[in-house]
């Protein structure tokens, strides 16, 4: 219209003058056009955009050039969590801090003795050859990589310097938690939650101050999987290149610990199930046989290469362990208290995506990361035991929550679809993983607490020991480290199983026999006993002590675990023993 100067709205059409190449078109209103959501993987580009003069390298035009993901909120909490890194940098921040409480809270468990005693025998150049074999059979992962390094950490900063290694791995893994789900839901929001809820759970907060093999074993586990989705968008020499990486840090997480290996097949079936969302199933079918194909040849070879007694080792502490006496439903309990509020999100996720998706490749991968974090519980049901169960359910709730992580952030993404406003959706979520981490306090601060703080009990040791002597001990691993410069591991010995020759019949005895006997003998320079894990045999042995009077209590020594308080029992001999020593050699 003449002199019509105000500025159409948007989808409002005013009418044109009438002419011979025009028709009129009337004043009415248009409904704007409908925003399709972009597909998030048509653009898959790096979220921490690190791509820089490698990028043209690595991604794969192929894939690199459709439409770029919505642009991230503009303020509130959305606007936070969506931020690049500091969300993240404080989420690691929280989760040392929840950690590192525990560090100086107790003395070191009985696996950190033993671990750290080994690893100082080794760089120390004092293991023999038998000791080496016997540490084969008996560790649950390779003596030769993580004691170690645990030891070379706590040559520098004693116990808390090797607690502080495994804190540092943690946060590798909770690191890497963050990235690889930033690549799964191509959102930062999603992934800062998935970061939160892992940093903050409770067996992440006990496995960061624990200075054990599964810090580092989940750490590599991690970068495998995250290196797997990484080579997702790359091109193809760059992808298998990647792809062999991710199965290397496969066969160095299994090699650390052993059971992690029970975790690869979970890797693969993610990678390629991420790998059928972007370039279809054909490529996930390749790229999952190049990855399985060079983890099961890695570890063939690796396997074959480590000799007889890994081989032992890998059967007596993984394949065929000693079945316990709980039941399958206390073992379900006890990983309920653990990850059970974890678990009911991630399948709750697991739902959720199957019925908002509808697509195959997408709902499969939302149930492989949901169902990874029920193989530890089952596992450990089906051998009837809790011994390790606080440590293992770690590593299935690492994949857990990339699927949880997109719950808590599913509704924050569509502005005005659903009743409940973003804001409280948004609030809502940070509530549930602040209530996690509420948990995850308690259960990881109990099960710290769950042995006894020995400084006393090392204290009055110290004072006791002396060269080419024997000493019994319940735990004695929780002695090792501490002692290791006055008592060669090869002097202690459990009240798990032992055998001894008698002096007078020239029997070899077992067990119940074999500690009546040296007591009668006066064998052991030292009795310390706490009735903590094998109660039966501490009482029997305090019987042996009282008919003999061969020995006499010199301490009684206080502590307080989470199932309540107790006491160190320490005995000397009444007389020094006899000249002559009949060794005796301890079974593992």
């Amino acid at each position: 219209m003449p002199g019509n100067t105000r500025t159409p709205r948007e989808g409002e059409v005013y009418p044109v003058p009438d002419g011979p190449h025009r028709a009129h078109t009337p004043n009415r209103r248009r409904a704007p056009a409908r925003q399709t959501r972009a597909d998030p993987w048509q653009a898959p580009r790096d979220p921490w955009d690190t791509g820089g003069w490698f990028g043209p390298l690595t991604e794969d035009p192929a894939i690199a050039g459709g439409k770029q993901p919505d642009a991230p909120p503009s303020r509130g909490l959305a606007y936070v969590l969506s931020t690049r890194r500091w969300p993240i940098v404080i989420i690691l921040l929280i989760q040392a801090a929840l950690s590192v409480r525990l560090c100086w809270s107790n003395t070191d468990f009985q696996d950190e003795g033993l671990y750290l005693s080994a690893g100082y025998l080794q760089l120390g150049h004092h293991a023999q050859l038998a000791q080496m074999q016997q540490l084969q059979i008996w560790f649950s992962g390779s003596p030769a990589i993580y004691p170690r390094l645990g030891a070379l950490a706590a040559q520098h900063g004693g116990l808390a310097g090797a607690r502080l290694l495994s804190l540092v791995f943690m946060l590798l893994a909770t690191a890497a938690v963050y990235a690889m789900t930033c690549r799964l839901w191509w959102s930062r929001v999603p992934a800062a939650f998935a970061a939160a809820l892992f940093g903050w759970l409770g067996s992440t907060q006990f496995l960061g101050a624990l200075a054990t093999f599964d810090a580092m074993s989940l750490a590599l586990l991690a970068l495998a999987t995250w290196l797997g989705v990484r080579a997702v968008p790359c091109r193809a020499p760059v992808r298998y290149l990647l792809l062999a990486a991710a199965a290397a840090l496969l066969l160095s997480a299994s090699a650390t610990k052993y059971m992690s290996l029970l975790y690869a097949p979970v890797v693969i079936a993610v990678v390629s199930l991420t790998m059928w969302r972007v370039r279809g199933w054909a490529s996930a079918f390749a790229s999952g046989l190049v990855m399985t194909a060079a983890t099961v040849l890695l570890v063939l070879f690796a396997y074959r290469r480590s000799g007889g007694y890994y081989t032992a080792g890998i059967k007596f502490s993984t394949l065929n362990r000693t079945v316990g006496t709980y039941s399958a439903q206390q073992a379900f309990a006890a990983s309920g208290r653990w990850i059970g509020l974890l678990v009911a999100l991630a399948f709750v996720a697991a739902i959720a995506m199957t019925w908002r998706h509808r697509d195959a490749a997408t709902a499969l991968l939302a149930w492989v990361l949901a169902g990874a974090a029920l193989l530890a519980p089952v596992q450990e049901a089906r051998l009837h035991t809790t011994v390790s169960l606080y440590k293992h359910v770690g590593f299935g709730t690492w994949f857990a929550c990339a699927a949880a992580g997109w719950l808590l952030a599913n509704g924050f993404e569509a502005y005005e679809r659903g009743s409940i406003p973003k804001l409280r959706r948004l609030w809502l979520g940070a509530a549930i993983a602040a209530l996690a981490a509420a948990i995850g306090v308690v259960t990881a601060g109990t099960q710290y607490h769950d042995w006894p703080n020995s400084s006393a009990a090392t204290a009055e040791l110290t004072g006791l020991v002396r060269p080419h002597g024997e000493y019994l001990a319940e735990d004695y691993d929780q002695f090792t480290y501490a002692l290791r410069g006055s008592v060669p591991m090869s002097e202690w010995c459990n009240t798990w199983s032992f055998s001894y020759t008698d002096p007078k019949t020239r029997k070899r005895l077992e067990n119940s026999a074999a500690y009546a006997a040296a007591i009668r003998s006066r064998y052991f320079s030292v009795i310390i006993l706490d009735f903590q894990d094998t109660v039966t045999t501490d009482k029997a042995i305090e019987q042996d002590i009282k008919k003999r009077h061969d020995y006499r209590l010199i301490a009684t020594i206080p502590f307080t675990t989470s199932a309540g308080p107790g006491d160190y029992l320490v005995w000397v001999p009444t007389t020094p023993k006899p000249l002559a020593r009949h060794r005796r050699r301890r079974a593992s």
